[in-house]
C-alpha cells in the first residue's frame, strides 16, 4: 500500500533486469509481470508509480515469456487505459508508448495491437506530441514495429494511411531532423545550463532513426494494389523533399543509426527508379565520409 516502496520496488527490478536475458526469464517465471501489471490497475491514479512500473516492464518485454503473460494478463489495454487516464503527463506517456514498442517486437502482439486500435493512440500522440521528441520516438518506433511483419504490415500501412497520413509524418520529420543551424547553436547555449540541450538532441535523433526505420518497412512489405510505398514516394518526389533528406542525412553525420536507417531507405527509393538518381548527384562524398566515419557499424555495408 506504499507508493514509495512500489516504486523503489520498480525501480529495483528494472536495473535489475537491464542485464541478462536469463535475468530478465527469472524474474518473469518469479511472477514479476503478473506484480506488475497488478500496480497499472491498483494505481491508476498516480502517474509515478505507473511510470515506474511501466518502465520495469519495458525491459522485461524483451523476453518471449514476457509476451504470453502480457497477453494472458490484458497488459496492452491496461496500457491504452493509463494514456486515457493521464494524457498530460509527457513521462507516462513516454513509458507507456516505450512499453508498447518493446511488446510489439512480438508478431502476436503486433496483431494484437491492431485489432484493439493502437493506430488511434498514434495518431492521437502524433498531433499532442508533434513537438515533443521524448514522446514522438517511442510513439513512431511502435509503429515502425506495427509495418514490419509482411501481412500484418499490409494491415498496419492501411490503417496508417487512413488514421495518420504520410504527410503527417514527413512534417514531423523534417521540423525535427532539419534545424537552422545558428539557431540550433543558440539553443544548445541556452539549455545547457538546465542540462536538457543533449537529452533533447538524442530524443530527436532517436526520432529521426525511426521515422526512417518505419518509411523503411512501407518499402519492404509486399506489393499488392494499394501500393504503399509507390504513395510515399510520390509524396516526396511532388513536394520536392528528396534534397530535404539529402540535407538531413547530412546534418546527422555523427549518428550512426540515422546513416545505416538512412542509407537503407534511399537504396530502396532508387531501385527501380532510375529518375530519382539526379536528386542524390554529388552524394557519394557523403557516403563515402559516412563509411569511414563510422568504420566498423553497420553504415560501412549499407554505405
Amino acid at each position: 500500500e506504499n507508493r514509495v516502496v512500489q516504486i523503489a520496488a520498480c525501480a529495483f527490478l528494472k536495473n535489475f533486469s537491464v542485464s541478462m536475458y536469463r535475468v530478465r526469464e527469472a524474474i518473469i517465471r518469479a511472477g514479476g509481470v503478473r506484480e506488475l501489471s497488478h500496480l497499472l490497475v491498483v494505481w491508476m491514479a498516480d502517474s509515478e508509480v505507473l511510470e515506474a512500473a511501466c518502465c520495469a516492464m519495458h525491459n522485461l518485454a524483451t523476453a518471449a515469456s514476457c509476451w504470453q503473460e502480457a497477453r494472458h494478463l490484458s497488459v496492452i489495454h491496461q496500457v491504452f487505459r493509463i494514456l486515457d487516464e493521464h494524457p498530460g503527463s509527457v513521462d507516462l506517456q513516454v513509458a507507456a508508448f516505450a512499453l508498447l514498442w518493446n511488446l510489439s517486437i512480438s508478431v502476436d502482439i503486433v496483431a494484437d495491437l491492431l485489432h484493439v486500435g493502437a493506430m488511434e493512440y498514434i495518431a492521437s500522440a502524433l498531433d499532442r506530441f508533434r513537438n515533443t521528441s521524448s514522446v514522438l520516438a517511442p510513439v513512431v518506433g511502435l509503429l515502425r514495429n506495427l509495418l514490419a511483419p509482411p501481412d500484418q504490415g499490409l494491415l498496419a500501412a492501411q490503417l496508417c494511411m487512413d488514421m495518420v497520413g504520410y504527410r503527417k509524418i514527413l512534417d514531423i520529420f523534417w521540423s525535427h531532423g532539419i534545424v537552422d543551424a545558428p539557431m540550433s547553436r543558440l539553443f544548445s547555449k541556452v539549455t545547457n545550463d538546465s542540462g536538457k540541450s543533449k537529452e533533447i538532441e538524442e530524443d530527436s535523433t532517436l526520432l529521426i532513426e525511426q521515422i526512417l526505420a518505419a518509411m523503411s518497412n512501407i518499402a519492404k512489405l509486399p506489393k499488392d494494389r494499394n501500393n504503399f510505398f509507390g504513395k510515399l514516394v510520390e509524396e516526396l518526389v511532388t513536394n520536392n523533399e528528396l534534397k530535404k533528406l539529402r540535407t538531413l542525412m547530412e546534418s546527422h553525420a555523427e549518428s550512426p543509426m540515422v546513416q545505416y536507417q538512412g542509407f537503407g531507405f534511399i537504396s530502396y527509393l532508387l531501385i527501380g527508379r532510375k529518375r530519382l538518381k539526379v536528386h542524390f548527384l554529388g552524394f557519394g562524398e557523403h557516403v563515402a565520409e559516412m563509411s569511414r566515419r563510422h568504420a566498423g557499424t553497420p553504415v560501412s555495408d549499407t554505405g
